[in-house]
C-alpha cells in the first residue's frame, strides 16, 4: 500500500509541498524551519526544554571505549581504509559522483591539476622552498615552467623545466614588470604555504 499523499502549503515561503505519512508536517524545508523558528521563539524555547533537544553525547569512557575497538580492528587488519577507499572508488568516480555535471573539465585543467598533484611539492622541496631569483625562503611560492605551460605542452611534466619562483618574481617574468603593491597573484599559494608549515 502506497503512502498516503497530503498537499500542504508552507507557511513561511507559501510554497505547495507534498508530505507522505506525516500529517503534522507543516514546514516545506530546513531552511524554512529556520525562518518558522526566527519568526515563532515561543516555539524553540519550548522546544527547547523538551528531553533529548540538545542531542546526546558520548561520555569520556564511551569514546575511550570505540577508539580501542577501533585500533583492535585496524590491528587484526579487519578494517584496511585503504581497501575501503579503492573499493568506493568506482561509486566516486566520473558520472558516478554527486557532483559531476558531464565532463566538462577542460584537458588543459586536467593537466594542471595532475601537474599540482604530482609534481609541484617536489619542485618545491628540489629547490628547498626557496624563490630561485632573489633567495627569499617560504611565503608566497609557485612553480614557474622556464618554457611556458602553453606552448611547450611535452615538457610540463619535465622537472628540468620547472623552478621555484616567490609571487613577485614569477609576476615579473610572466608580465615584464613590477607586480603591483597589494596584489595577490599566482597558482595554490595556500597550498605552497600549508606544505611549508608542515
Amino acid at each position: 500500500m502506497s503512502p498516503k499523499k497530503i498537499i500542504k502549503s508552507c507557511p513561511v515561503c507559501n510554497a505547495e509541498f507534498i508530505s507522505y505519512k506525516c500529517e503534522n508536517k507543516k514546514i516545506c524545508s530546513r531552511k524554512c524551519f529556520s525562518g518558522y523558528m526566527k519568526q515563532h521563539p515561543e516555539i524553540y524555547e519550548h522546544m527547547k526544554l523538551c528531553p533529548g533537544f540538545e542531542g546526546r553525547k558520548h561520555t569520556a569512557e564511551s569514546k575511550a571505549k570505540m577508539r580501542k575497538a577501533s585500533l583492535k580492528q585496524i590491528a587484526e587488519g579487519k578494517r584496511d581504509m585503504k581497501a575501503m577507499s579503492e573499493l568506493a572508488k568506482p561509486f566516486n568516480t566520473n558520472e558516478n559522483n554527486v557532483n559531476w555535471k558531464g565532463g566538462i573539465t577542460s584537458k588543459d585543467r586536467k593537466e594542471r591539476i595532475k601537474f599540482r598533484k604530482t609534481m609541484q611539492k617536489n619542485i618545491f622541496k628540489r629547490d628547498n622552498y626557496t624563490c630561485v631569483k632573489c633567495n627569499v625562503v617560504g611565503g608566497s611560492l609557485s612553480v614557474d615552467h622556464i618554457k611556458s605551460w602553453a606552448d611547450y605542452p611535452q615538457l610540463r611534466f619535465t622537472e628540468d623545466n620547472c623552478q621555484t619562483l616567490c609571487m613577485e618574481c614569477h609576476y615579473e617574468k610572466t608580465f615584464g614588470k613590477p607586480k603591483p603593491e597589494g596584489l595577490v597573484w599566482g597558482h595554490n599559494l595556500k597550498k605552497a604555504e600549508s606544505w611549508i608549515a608542515s
